[in-house]
């Protein structure tokens, strides 16, 4: 599933393009759309099993797959990352939003795995998924405004 969404990041990323004055970050819509069909599947299975099978540790298996599943899709497209005009703004899953001020952004550095890590003062580090759409032109973005909110 893992090679199955770095495939699908290489070629979304080419669709989707940042826009205007507010970068966004989001995860492609595929892997949702992904997700919620292992979701189905899942379901489909457990019933199929249920009722020929009647085996109720398989099916129970098959249901907490279809509910991770299901969990997974649902966090991957709440998840975002914005770049608003004097900070950086996470928004997670659980309406949980981190606002952290470019001046407290020391610096950014890629990580082994594609992403990319954003090393901020005095806080816990934002850790950027290598499979963001855009995040190459984001990051060029965020290193241009804290390089020009540092100057001044």
């Amino acid at each position: 599933m893992t090679m199955a969404f770095g495939i699908i990041s290489m070629i979304t990323s080419k669709k989707y393009n940042l826009k205007g004055e507010l970068k966004e970050l989001r995860f492609p819509t595929a892997f949702s759309k992904i997700l919620y069909g292992c979701f189905i599947i899942s379901m489909i299975c457990a019933i199929v099993i249920m009722f020929l099978y009647q085996d109720i540790a398989i099916t129970v298996l098959f249901l907490i797959m279809a509910i991770i599943s299901a969990l997974t899709a649902w966090a991957i497209s709440k998840y975002r990352i914005i770049i608003e005009e004097s900070k950086i703004v996470v928004i997670y899953p659980f309406k949980k939003k981190r606002s952290v001020p470019f001046s407290n952004v020391e610096y950014v550095e890629k990580k082994e795995s594609g992403g990319y890590r954003v090393v901020i003062t005095g806080e816990k580090n934002i850790t950027m998924d290598g499979m963001l759409v855009g995040i190459d032109d984001f990051i060029e973005h965020l290193k241009n405004k804290s390089i020009q909110l540092k100057n001044m």
